[in-house]
């Protein structure tokens, strides 16, 4: 009940969503006064799966014209129609809304997540250029879009807007990125206290996470972005200056570090399965004992990589989410294991099943190697791999039937 409490409480103050004579006002500004400020604000992690990589606002204050807002492009409805298939296929609608900055503040603070603002140095023509480039992004026909984890989400969104509206000011001549893929940004910067969400990554994504990330790019991530801004050079008046006049923090809260132990791990885990699925099978050979069991691990073990192929399979050709295609995972989770895993029950089926698990058991030593040394960082699948391998030798040297 708790729980339930405090997700309400969470939606209605950061769901604070600026609207009639708030909105009315907003919108209808032609111009800002010399009085006003745009800054970044970048949110810490927090602890839900859809926080732990932090989130980016553009705030506009203006005390003229009593204006103290934040452009929030990162909003979605979770109770809109099939969201949730959506999200899984790509086609899940996010959008851009304004929120009352001392509401989004509040709520944060609340949940003891940091926030930084960064002061911009902008010409008064630049803050109107964003000004109108924030007002049009946030028309009813442009303010929906299809969120993609990577290259279109809340932090990318407030990248493009912030370097238009100051004449490319985020990337001073010279800049490059740091040589590294975008695995690897979101295992060491956002991952490495969670690692059932970095398993669960690593399981989905494909190989075009794997491509160099270039400058830009590199600013998928809230604080990637902070760090682009914080880098960043515009010219006032001839002069090259700092993009960012001021750095502070909204609230006084300290960066929320976390630090998980190996045996939290699923790689930790799996070693653990491994090696009862060892000594199992060295059982089943000196005592003659628990055949059954391991036959009904390995049909298990076969159903859940089927399934895990299915999903793959659905992502490889129907989701509109780039980044799950062409998934190395797919190469050794087969979607008829399924039909494979049953059929090891089927006494009539084992000459076929023992063919199967014959080519498998090459494709999954290839897989693995490969795995190996080009995915270094996806270490936790080895033992998981390695416990199909050694359920298969077992089986192909007639462990179900020999040792009963």
């Amino acid at each position: 009940m708790k729980k339930y409490i405090l997700t309400i409480l969470m939606v209605l103050m950061v769901g604070s969503f600026i609207s009639g004579a708030g909105a009315s006002t907003f919108y209808g500004l032609e111009t800002l006064s010399p009085k006003s400020t745009i800054s970044l604000v970048t949110a810490g992690p927090g602890t839900a799966a859809h926080t732990i990589f932090g989130h980016t606002f553009i705030r506009i204050q203006d005390p003229v014209y009593d204006i103290d807002i934040m452009a929030n492009y990162g909003v979605y409805n979770p109770a809109q129609k099939n969201f949730y298939l959506k999200f899984l296929d790509g086609t899940a609608e996010y959008s851009g809304e304004l929120q009352d900055s001392r509401g989004t503040i509040a709520a944060y603070s609340y949940y003891d997540v940091d926030l930084v603002q960064q002061d911009l140095t902008m010409t008064e023509e630049q803050k109107n250029n964003l000004l109108m480039l924030i007002q049009e992004s946030l028309l009813p026909e442009n303010k929906y879009y299809r969120y993609d984890f990577f290259f279109d989400n809340c932090s990318t969104r407030v990248r493009d807007l912030l370097n238009e509206a100051t004449d490319g000011a985020l990337f001073p001549p010279g800049a490059e990125g740091q040589g590294q893929t975008i695995r690897w940004w979101i295992d060491s910067k956002s991952l490495p206290g969670y690692p059932y969400y970095d398993y669960v990554y690593d399981l989905f994504l494909g190989k075009e996470v794997d491509q160099v990330a270039s400058y830009i790019d590199e600013m998928f991530l809230p604080d990637m972005l902070l760090q682009g801004v914080a880098q960043g050079i515009t010219t006032i008046d001839g002069v090259a200056q700092p993009l960012v006049s001021q750095t502070f923090s909204l609230n006084d809260i300290e960066r929320r570090e976390v630090d998980a132990s190996f045996w939290q791990s699923p790689a930790f885990w799996w070693w653990v399965i491994f090696g009862a699925v060892l000594i199992g099978v060295v059982s089943s050979i000196v005592n003659r004992k628990g055949k059954k069991v391991l036959l009904g691990f390995f049909t298990f073990y076969l159903i859940l990589l089927g399934i895990l192929g299915m999903v793959f399979l659905f992502a490889q050709f129907f989701s509109q989410h780039t980044v799950t295609h062409n998934n190395v995972q797919l190469w050794w989770m087969w979607p008829t294991h399924i039909l494979f895993g049953i059929g090891l029950c089927i006494k009539r089926a084992q000459r076929c099943i023992r063919y199967y698990l014959l080519v498998w058991s090459v494709a999954i030593v290839g897989v693995s190697i490969y795995m190996m040394v080009v995915y270094p960082v996806m270490g936790a699948f080895f033992p998981m791999q390695l416990t199909g391998i050694i359920l298969t030798l077992w089986y192909l040297m007639g462990g179900e039937r020999r040792f009963s």
